[in-house]
């Protein structure tokens, strides 16, 4: 009885600990605005190399696109910024609502007596390993990239 508290205890340690970190990565893409994020990867992607900064002619710089192609740029980039924070939304509430789920049925099976409801809970109750989490949305998570997509 002793070791099914204390292994039920741990998973559920493992499955808080998954929640938070999803958690911690959803707050962070909030954090940065999609505006802000796509102005800099724009920015960053056209800057000048040092070499031509001194450069001694007289004329001002031209941009070679038109204004157009920036805005289908910058739209592209907030496109795929609100697509991957979609996805890092359908990752949180998948591990919020399977902890949620395990949870209560760690309750339930911590007030029920005997050992074979417990151990028929924690058999039907067990949460997805992590190696499957990616599988349940269309879109998958990137840490820290752009989509691929």
């Amino acid at each position: 009885e002793e070791k099914r508290k204390k292994a039920l205890d741990q998973h559920l340690s493992f499955i808080v600990d998954q929640t938070e970190k999803y958690s911690s990565l959803v707050a962070e893409s909030m954090n940065k605005t999609g505006a802000e994020s796509v102005s800099h990867s724009v920015v960053s992607s056209r800057a000048p190399s040092p070499s031509t900064l001194h450069h001694t002619s007289d004329v001002e710089f031209e941009p070679g696109g038109t204004s157009s192609d920036d805005e289908e740029t910058i739209a592209k980039a907030e496109a795929e910024e609100e697509k991957r924070k979609k996805a890092l939304d359908q990752h949180l509430s998948f591990i919020v609502d399977q902890t949620e789920k395990y949870s209560s049925l760690v309750a339930e099976s911590m007030n029920k007596t005997g050992a074979e409801s417990v151990s028929h809970s924690v058999v039907s109750s067990r949460a997805p390993s992590p190696s499957t989490l990616h599988h349940t949305s269309d879109v998958e998570f990137e840490p820290g990239g752009t989509s691929s997509d």
